[in-house]
């Protein structure tokens, strides 16, 4: 089964062969998806109805590998930093925890100056 693709980007699959009024015999095509219109610019000889030479199909694989590798650190690289935000806020909410403690204990020696003052 061969897929063919339009210019507006649809893929047409062959579905049944039809007759018509009269009398010929055509092959019904059935619309399945769009396909992104970036993705065709970048990649239109993947679209275009023809059959790939070994040499072809390595030269995709080996394009298709870097893609990967190139995705596989880019995601290692938003962990990372993901990573350092956690750290990050962990040391932040500690930190506001500390001097919110603090804060309750300058406000209780303020409003009370007496008792404090009798302890030694």
């Amino acid at each position: 089964m061969h897929k063919k693709v339009c210019l507006s980007g649809e893929v047409r699959i062959p579905h049944a062969r039809v007759k018509t009024s009269n009398g010929d015999t055509v092959t019904e095509e059935k619309k399945v998806e769009k396909i992104d219109p970036k993705l065709c610019s970048k990649y239109p000889e993947l679209f275009e109805p023809h059959t790939f030479a070994p040499k072809d199909l390595l030269a995709l694989l080996k394009n298709l590998e870097h893609e990967i590798s190139v995705c596989e650190t880019s995601l290692k690289d938003e962990n990372d930093k993901r990573n350092k935000y956690k750290v990050s806020l962990m040391r932040v909410t500690k930190r506001l925890l500390f001097l919110t403690t603090k804060i309750a204990a300058i406000i209780a020696m303020i409003s009370h100056p007496i008792s404090h003052a009798y302890r030694s």
